[in-house]
């Protein structure tokens, strides 16, 4: 089978697995709004920003080494293994240690029990971390959803469950561990019969992958920390109670592009440009066109967002958020731009270029914590909302300068092609499905955006297929049986 040909196989099978799971996180976050209060998803979002930094440390660069170099032998690929466990099993300790000086700089001993419960997610989550990197290098993607499908409903039950009976955020920590351990450990039943883990531990061999990993570490770790800063400072600021309206309403926008659109990509983008590293005009037409069709998918869902939030905040959280109104709007813009470099960050990984990643993460969290620090201590929340937003348009050309063109070749005018069709049409298109939606003015949230909907896909659509015919067709093969 040709690249194209299994990376458009293996795309449908993600896209599948990503919208279930994805529309069953709206599920659970349109269930949970109506039964937990904005100070649990408060409380939850900085437990959900400790565990993403802590996280990085337990996986140590590894999962993208054994993507970026040739599989390794048995000996070695067990080595890396239990090198994991025991980070996993140390930073579990710590994670218990530091629980309580968390909660006092806070000021909210509700957190620590909650803290010390997913202490336990890093060496649940290492058992099997290994076997999915492998069967993903290896675009080996079937047994891979159906796993992340089961897990992903096993956990959605447990929280809502829970949360009927009154157990607050518990419920919310039980889906995570839930889901975690079941993932976890089918990852090491099913996909771990292809690799002989032995009982051994040999240094011997390893320094080019700790090597790797070690930059992969640190440009992750900064990478995350740039991303959880808004949500450290404005607990800290704000208090944990009250940053569940600013953080829910930016987490619904995260997972559009972190979590549905963006990892079917680059998931399976990656290993592709892994494979053409050596190749850069291959390399910049795999990139150019992950960007693309990314862009075609991401600013469309966005831009209705951003028209229609307050219609959206109503359906999905309920009239007790409406003021979330205000950071649905601001973050809808603030994910459409942040959306762009999603792709980046695989094609430096999968050519090796972690360095230059990891000194553009440096310069950026210097950048982003001086501009947040102000924004939040002089404005408050709102004023965090648009600092994240200015810190976007900052750094959208430096990326490509810095980032992009060094590594794939890709000039200016090729990289703004592949973003301005997908951002006119979508704009034209909000533009006119919410100008239709107020002269109609239906005065119920579900009827204006099932209106608005329809409005906007239809003429999405057919100017795409007059002014972004690339996609279009892409599309039309992707979704053919």
């Amino acid at each position: 089978m040709k690249l194209r040909d299994e990376i458009l196989s293996a795309g449908r099978w993600t896209t599948s697995s990503t919208i279930f799971r994805v529309m069953l996180q709206y599920a659970q976050t349109m269930i949970l709004a109506r039964i937990l209060t904005p100070s649990d998803f408060g409380h939850m979002a900085i437990i959900a920003a400790l565990i993403a930094i802590v996280g990085i440390i337990a996986d140590f660069g590894i999962s993208n080494a054994l993507i970026h170099f040739q599989t390794p032998n048995s000996d070695i690929l067990s080595s890396l293994y239990w090198i994991n466990i025991i980070i996993s099993f140390l930073l579990t300790i710590l994670f218990i240690f530091v629980a309580n000086p968390i909660t006092s700089f806070y000021g909210a001993p509700e957190l620590y029990t909650p803290l010390l419960l997913v202490s336990a997610i890093f060496p649940i989550s290492a058992v099997g971390n290994q076997f999915k990197v492998l069967a993903e290098k290896e675009l080996r993607f079937i047994g891979l959803i159906w796993i992340e499908v089961f897990s992903a409903l096993c956990g959605f039950l447990i929280t809502i469950i829970l949360a009927i009976n009154h157990y607050g955020i518990y419920s919310l920590i039980a889906a995570i561990l839930t889901s975690t351990s079941i993932k976890s450990l089918l990852f090491f039943i099913f996909l771990s019969t292809k690799y002989r883990i032995k009982l051994k531990l040999n240094l011997y061999g390893l320094r080019k992958y700790f090597r790797y990993g070690a930059y992969k570490l640190g440009e992750t770790f900064i990478s995350t920390l740039i991303n959880q800063s808004d949500i450290f400072l404005g607990g800290y600021f704000a208090g944990a109670s009250n940053i569940g309206l600013y953080s829910t309403p930016r987490d619904q926008n995260l997972t559009i592009a972190n979590s549905f659109v963006n990892p079917i990509a680059t998931r399976i983008s990656m290993p592709a440009m892994a494979k053409v590293q050596r190749d850069q005009k291959s390399l910049k037409n795999i990139y150019l066109t992950t960007l693309r069709m990314t862009s075609s998918i991401n600013f469309p869902i966005y831009t209705f967002i951003c028209f229609f939030a307050a219609e959206i905040i109503a359906i999905l959280l309920g009239p007790q958020w409406k003021e979330a109104n205000f950071y649905m709007t601001i973050f809808a813009v603030w994910g459409g731009i942040r959306s762009v470099g999603n792709p980046t960050g695989s094609l430096l990984y999968s050519t090796g270029n972690v360095h230059r990643a990891f000194w553009w993460n440096i310069a950026l969290l210097v950048t982003t914590f001086t501009i947040l620090f102000f924004s939040v201590s002089q404005y408050g929340l709102k004023g965090l909302s648009i600092g994240m937003l200015a810190i976007q348009l900052v750094i959208f050309i430096p990326v490509w300068r810095y980032l992009v063109y060094p590594t794939c070749g890709a000039k200016l005018n090729e990289y703004l092609a592949q973003l301005l069709p997908p951002l006119i049409i979508a704009s034209v298109s909000g533009l006119i499905a919410w100008r239709l939606s107020n002269y109609l003015n239906f005065k119920n949230c579900f009827l204006t955006l099932c209106f608005a909907s329809v409005i906007f896909t239809t003429i999405y659509i057919f100017l795409s297929i007059k002014f972004n015919r690339l996609w279009f067709l892409t599309m039309k093969k992707f979704l053919s049986l």
